[in-house]
């Protein structure tokens, strides 16, 4: 499958948001705090899917909104922490690979 994120439908959703952005006017949806049109930011997805699937359904587009980069990059950071920690209780060595 592939990863909707390296889809046009993707790409466009981007452009779509950061005009909106552009204008000052949409919050991170993780701190609720405004992105910048200067600040990096991210086109953040859904979470509820299996861990560390990538979404391949072009249906989560409309569901995605935008968040700061550092929030995104976090939130995925204690993902990653979370996984790790439980495979280690059911005594797989942690790693992802």
């Amino acid at each position: 499958m592939t990863d909707v994120r390296r889809t046009a439908a993707w790409a466009a959703a981007k452009v779509a948001w950061q005009q909106v952005i552009d204008q000052g006017l949409v919050d991170c949806w993780r701190c609720r705090l405004p992105i910048a049109p200067t600040q990096p930011w991210d086109l953040g997805h859904p979470t509820d899917r299996p861990h560390h699937a990538a979404p391949t359904d072009l249906s989560v587009i409309p569901h995605c909104r935008p968040e700061h980069r550092r929030c995104s990059r976090r939130a995925g950071a204690r993902e990653r922490r979370a996984v790790t920690a439980a495979r280690m209780i059911d005594g797989q060595d942690g790693r992802l690979w």
